[in-house]
């Protein structure tokens, strides 16, 4: 038996993963060599898979979860046990609640071990629990490719997220355990409940289609339903760029860039809401303000859990976006009752970016910087951001083009994922440009990763706002108190960082010198960062200077002096 079980974790076992892990299509592998998975290192440089060695695991399964969201193929993690599987729990996390396959493999336990009690002893299995779909544990060689498959299957299967597999080093019976946070299986759907979904959906006046990250993949199948309905679309932030925001039928929401009022009165006016492959958790329902009424609802999605979970609807179909559409009801269809008129102003209400103080990019406005961004991208480019003040100024103006072609974290809004996520874009379809636009605090959490994309030869442009503070905090704390605190990080000499990691280096201090860059940089076969200068408007310093004003006030109101100083302050 001893024999068996050292299998799983020796270059035996590591061979049958790999080997199977090919004939499941997968191509790379995103992780750190260390020396308890030498052995499966070694089975990779045999092997055709591709390993990637990022800096550290964050970086790893930010690369992994973007993965599979770019071309639909499970991610492949592989970590240390201890610190490299601890390391990597914030990337599972934004995977796992960004509805992103991953097969996460680590090395279990050892004979005897109890957590607190031996080196790297932890309980993993209690840290991968809230963050994975699923833990996979084998123990007998003979079983290794059977649960490489399972993980696999587990990780697409329902929602899609991630699933760990877990080279055990303690036998079991069977040699194989899976035990699943969610072990519900599939009730189906008939073909009655589809024909009367489809009946809801012809016999509608007024539809509105309202698209998530699951109908990406068929992008171009929502486009012709909405043609069809002559349906305005709407789309989960994750989702944007599944119809050309430039299209007429593409209201273009984001309540980043509004409000939920002006969706709200579009849904209001409609008779059916069809909702394909949307988790309508918090970031694609803005938080939960919109106002989806259960019974003009037909719901699309692989997961039963999803459609329980939030915004119950009349018609819920547990099945594939790409099967619904596939049905040959979808051809039947005739033009709804939304007059061209009506659609304009709906788009229009959408669009109007509601006035917030926004810094100076690039010493220009946000929709000047923007705009310029905008005319150098191809159409099909793939923007790639991090988070903080520069995805919300993204969100709020610009428009995207093309399926896939804004990246970014979702509900769990990571910062530190820009950058890797923007290489393994990269790796999963190189032949799509890629720009990666992140901040300076991102920059100072993944930002070695450039060296990652200079040694492996990604092809990518690194856009960095720089300010020298944790920007989007900070104007909060202006804003409300007149003041920061922890959030002022002090100068970064990008070119002398870009310069010691073999990345070329531009700065771009106005937008026509960005669009100059970018269509330098765009299609090179290199690295190339371009340092864009970030600062305060003179509102927001207006407006923090009134916020502190206040909070004098305030204070000094407590002191009984306060009535004197509150008629100094102009709108108090």
């Amino acid at each position: 038996m001893q024999r068996e079980i050292c299998g799983t974790t020796g270059l035996a076992g590591a061979e049958i993963i790999c080997r199977t892990l090919a004939e499941l299509g997968a191509r790379h592998v995103f992780g750190i060599p260390g020396t308890q998975n030498v052995a499966f290192y070694e089975a990779l440089r045999r092997s055709p898979l591709r390993p990637i060695v990022p800096t550290h695991e964050l970086a790893a399964a930010f690369m992994a979860g973007a993965y599979h969201r770019v071309v639909g193929v499970p991610g492949v993690l592989a970590t240390i046990p201890g610190p490299g599987l601890a390391y990597a729990v914030a990337g599972l996390a934004e995977a796992w609640l960004d509805s992103a396959a991953m097969v996460q493999i680590f090395t279990g336990p050892g004979a005897g071990a109890k957590p607190g009690t031996g080196p790297q002893a932890i309980d993993q299995r209690a840290l991968l629990a809230p963050v994975t779909k699923a833990i996979v544990s084998v123990s007998r060689l003979d079983r290794v490719a059977e649960a490489v498959r399972a993980a696999w299957r587990l990780s697409l299967e329902g929602e899609p997220g991630p699933v760990a597999l877990e080279l055990a080093r303690v036998a079991t019976v069977s040699g194989l355990e899976i035990v699943e946070a969610d072990a519900r299986r599939s009730a189906g759907v008939d073909e009655e409940q589809i024909s009367a979904a489809w009946r809801q959906i012809r016999e509608a006046k007024r539809p509105v289609i309202l698209a998530g990250q699951g109908a990406l993949g068929v992008a171009d199948r929502v486009t012709v339903l909405a043609e069809r309905l002559n349906a305005p679309v709407l789309t989960t932030p994750s989702a944007r760029g599944l119809i050309d925001e430039t299209h007429a039928l593409a209201m273009g929401f984001d309540v980043l860039r509004g409000t939920a009022g002006a969706a709200n009165a579009l849904l209001g006016r409609s008779d059916t809401v069809i909702v394909l492959g949307a988790k309508l958790a918090h970031n694609g329902s803005a938080g939960g303000l919109l106002e989806i009424g259960r019974e003009k609802t037909v719901r699309v999605d692989t997961s039963a859990a999803v459609l329980d979970a939030t915004y119950p609807a009349a018609r819920a179909l547990e099945m594939e976006v790409e099967s619904f559409l596939a049905r040959p009801e979808a051809r039947d269809l005739k033009q709804s009752a939304w007059a061209p008129r009506e659609l304009a102003a709906a788009r229009a209400a959408m669009r109007t970016i509601e006035p917030i103080r926004e810094p100076a990019i690039a010493g220009a406005s946000a929709e000047s910087f923007y705009a310029a961004l905008a005319a150098a991208l191809p159409a099909d480019a793939r923007l790639v951001t991090d988070t903080g003040m520069h995805q919300v100024m993204t969100r709020r103006h610009f428009d995207v083009k093309a399926a896939g072609g804004l990246l970014m974290p979702s509900d769990l809004q990571s910062m530190g994922f820009g950058l890797p996520a923007a290489i393994a874009a990269r790796l999963a379809e190189p032949s799509r440009d890629v720009v990666a636009l992140i901040g300076d605090g991102g920059l100072r959490m993944t930002g070695f990763e450039l060296a990652t994309a200079v040694r492996e030869g990604v092809a990518l442009t690194l856009i960095v706002f720089n300010d020298g503070c944790l920007n989007q905090i900070r104007m909060q704390q202006l804003g409300e108190f007149g003041v920061a605190c922890g959030t002022e990080l002090g100068p970064l000499d990008l070119g002398a960082f870009a310069a010691a990691v073999g990345a070329d280096y531009q700065f771009a201090g106005a937008p026509d010198s960005l669009s100059f860059h970018l269509g330098s940089g765009i299609g090179r076969r290199g690295v190339t960062l371009i340092e864009v200068p970030v600062g305060d408007t003179a509102a927001i310093r207006a407006g923090a200077f009134k916020a502190r004003a206040k909070g004098v006030v305030r204070a000094a109101m407590g002191q009984g002096i306060g009535a004197r100083l509150k008629a100094l302050i102009p709108g108090h």
